[in-house]
Parts: structure tokens; C-alpha cells; sequence
């Protein structure tokens, strides 16, 4: 079926989104259809806009577009052992019924070229690798809706310079960190996503565990104990442009989100030139506006039961 996407159709109809592009990939521009609905949603890999199933002819015979990234997500109840299921009426704490342990999820990924409608894997051999480069960095980028959102967090609260990053001691250890995404993984897990490089000793490692399961294992934050809380200052590996990145101090006395006025020089201390690098991972307050607003609370108001959806999502 990759037969069908030739270079004349991925010339046409896939672009690479510029740095700054806003790419809706969490729900339909025109209706409530998410991810989760049961056919997902089909995001233009021309402009970006992400539609419902309802949608999508209509979308494809007003702006011409043929190729589209299907995203859907598949709640997939976990199995519950006996020893786990809850023995008290409250939420959380032992014995309690956790909210956040009730489902997995499936996502699934295919490219769709109409007004034919072949639907072929993402992971299907042979896909050009132009789409399959784009496809990649849809699924990977922050929403448009994120975006925005978190934009307005971070203007509400400016962040403060790190008291540690103008005498910040960089260990010698012959360590050099790649400038390819592909190769970061936590250090102690083998986990690819949200990685955090300490600053001062080149330790990649993965971030806190999240209120809904996702996150990380906080190799970063134990690695950063282990060493006598000597070394504070870590950067999330995605999130480093030109323009700055995020920057995390686990010192007790700031223990937050700061400014490193040197993270260039710091950077080029472990082999990572800033101005070759581009954004390939959320930023923290990304992070946060999706997972509140991803937030189910029908699922603790009904003891975590899976409630079927009237209309939209």
C-alpha cells in the first residue's frame, strides 16, 4: 500500500513544520473528537489542523489535503489481582483504590491518504521517510492548545536565576553526551522519555513520576541524593533550542524551575551545541496543562468505573 505515497504525493501534500509551528495533535478543531474517540483523530501533515472522523472528507475536499497521521488511543482496563484490589471506601493510601492504576493505553498510529482512504502503519516498511520524520514530530510536539496555555503559566510566573549556576562545578569525567535524541535514555532505567541531564556530571536520567503513572522513575532526582545533593542543576534533553530550555535545581532552598544565565557554556562542557538543537520534548508547563486538563474526574466520582461518552469524546 506505500505504493500509493509517491514522492509527487509526499511533495505535495507533507510539509516539515517550521520551528514554531502550532500542531494540533489532541483533538479536533471542529468538534469534541480526541485521540480517544473511537476512531481517533487525522492530523494534516500539510497544515498541521487535526479533524474527527466526521470530518475528515470535508476537511480533505476544501483544502486539498491527501495525507493525514491517524492518532488513536485505547483504554485498555488492567487486569486486578486480588491482593490489589481495594479493602477500604477512600482513594488512595493503602488499601485505597487508586484512580490512576485502572487503565493502559494503546496508541496506535497510521497514515491515511485520501480521497482513496489507505490506511497504512506508521510502522509499515517502506513508508517515505520524509513522512515518517513528520508523522514522528506531530506525535512528539506539544499541542497548539498546550502551547498556548502553558505560554500564560509561564508569563504568570517568571523564574528566578539559580544562586548555583554562575560557580557551577562540571566533573571531569571524559563523559560526552550525543546531539541525537534517538541515543538519550536514562541511565538507570533504559526509559526514552522526560530526561533530565545533570549539569555537572553528565548523568542523563528519568524525571518524577507523574499524578497519572507517566513521568519517569526519578533516577534524576536520586542520582542528585546519591551524590551528596552536591550537584543541583539539571536540563530536560528535548527542550534545549537556542532560545534556552528547562531548567530544573534540586537544591532543597530552591527546589523549583530556574534560570541558568550559562547554560550554553554548561551545555558545551558535555559536547551539546545549543544552536544546533531543536525542541523534540514537552516542556514542563506543556506537561502540566496537558496532564490537568487530561485530568478524568468522572473516574474518581464513579470509583474509577470507564463512563460511556453521550456525545463527543
Amino acid at each position: 500500500m506505500t505504493q500509493s505515497l509517491t514522492q509527487d504525493v509526499v511533495d505535495q501534500h507533507v510539509k516539515v513544520p517550521a520551528v514554531g509551528q502550532k500542531i494540533y495533535n489532541d483533538e479536533c478543531v471542529y468538534s469534541f473528537d480526541t485521540a480517544k474517540s473511537p476512531e481517533g483523530i487525522f492530523v494534516s501533515l500539510r497544515n498541521f489542523l487535526a479533524v474527527g472522523r466526521t470530518q475528515l472528507e470535508w476537511h480533505h475536499s476544501h483544502t486539498g489535503d491527501r495525507v493525514y497521521l491517524q492518532i488513536k488511543h485505547t483504554e485498555v482496563p488492567k487486569p486486578v489481582k486480588d491482593e490489589e484490589a481495594p479493602s477500604k471506601l477512600q482513594i488512595g493510601g493503602d488499601g485505597g483504590f487508586n484512580p490512576d492504576n485502572v487503565f493502559d493505553v494503546e496508541k496506535a498510529y497510521n497514515i491515511v491518504l485520501l480521497p482513496e482512504f489507505i490506511v497504512v502503519p506508521l510502522t509499515e516498511p517502506g513508508l517515505p521517510g520524509t513522512i515518517v520524520q513528520v508523522a514522528d514530530t506531530v506525535i512528539a510536539a506539544a499541542s497548539a492548545n498546550t502551547v498556548t496555555e502553558a505560554n500564560w503559566s509561564a508569563d504568570d510566573v517568571p523564574l528566578i536565576e539559580s544562586k548555583y549556576a554562575r560557580n557551577l562545578e562540571q566533573v571531569h569525567n571524559g563523559k560526552k553526551i550525543s546531539p541525537d535524541p534517538k541515543s538519550w535514555k536514562c541511565e538507570e532505567s533504559g526509559k526514552t522519555e522526560n530526561l533530565w541531564l545533570n549539569l555537572s556530571t553528565g548523568f542523563i536520567g528519568s524525571g518524577r513520576r507523574n499524578w497519572d503513572g507517566s513521568g519517569g522513575t526519578g533516577a534524576a532526582l536520586k542520582h542528585f541524593q546519591d551524590t551528596g545533593s552536591k550537584y543541583p542543576l539539571a536540563v530536560k534533553l528535548g527542550t534545549i533550542t537556542a532560545s534556552g530550555a528547562d531548567v530544573y535545581s534540586y537544591a532543597p532552598d530552591e527546589d523549583d524551575m530556574v534560570k541558568d544565565p550559562l547554560l550554553a557554556e554548561h551545555l558545551a562542557f558535555w559536547g551539546i551545541n545549543i544552536m544546533d538543537l531543536q525542541k523534540t520534548e514537552k516542556t514542563v508547563a506543556e506537561m502540566e496543562v496537558e496532564l490537568n486538563r487530561s485530568f478524568e474526574f468522572d473516574r474518581i466520582l464513579e470509583s474509577g468505573a470507564k463512563l460511556e461518552p453521550l456525545s463527543g469524546a
